[in-house]
């Protein structure tokens, strides 16, 4: 088996228009072709091989730096108001937290690169730091629409 290839996962993209819809970590069941069970990344890593999951925890990776780079286009472009900002934000945690947990020291930390494990670290500091903007920007909006009462 080479490095990053899975024998019963995989990371899959939902059909969304926004670029702010985090994937989802499918599982197939048995002999099955079709990739139909979601779980988290950590869920995924604990029923491959050792040899996959540096790919598997860089492909999350990936896919989180690429929504938090939305996250800030989308932050720039659309108004205060905009219902789509908070929900951006929460699938930003939920997505980071995945790979925390993956990187924890008594998850798979030890069987990964220390390079991948400080990118990750970076990675979901980032992603915390853009959801954060996008629930702070509701939190303003929200007082703002009280001071008018």
């Amino acid at each position: 088996m080479t490095s990053g290839t899975t024998t019963r996962h995989r990371l899959m993209m939902q059909e969304c228009d926004c670029g702010t819809c985090p994937p989802t970590w499918v599982r197939r069941r048995g002999k099955s072709r079709r990739y139909t069970e979601p779980v988290t990344l950590v869920g995924a890593l604990e029923f491959e091989e050792a040899a996959s999951r540096p790919g598997m925890v860089e492909n999350h990776r990936t896919c989180l730096l690429a929504m938090v780079c939305e996250v800030d286009r989308v932050l720039k472009t659309m108004s205060w108001d905009d219902l789509g900002h908070p929900e951006a934000g929460l699938a930003l945690v939920m997505f980071a937290g995945e790979l925390a947990s993956a990187v924890r020291h008594d998850e798979f930390r030890v069987q990964l690169p220390p390079g991948l494990v400080a990118d990750c670290e970076q990675t979901v500091t980032a992603a915390t730091q853009a959801a954060a903007e996008c629930l702070a920007e509701v939190v303003d909006g929200i007082r703002s629409l009280v001071a008018l009462e």
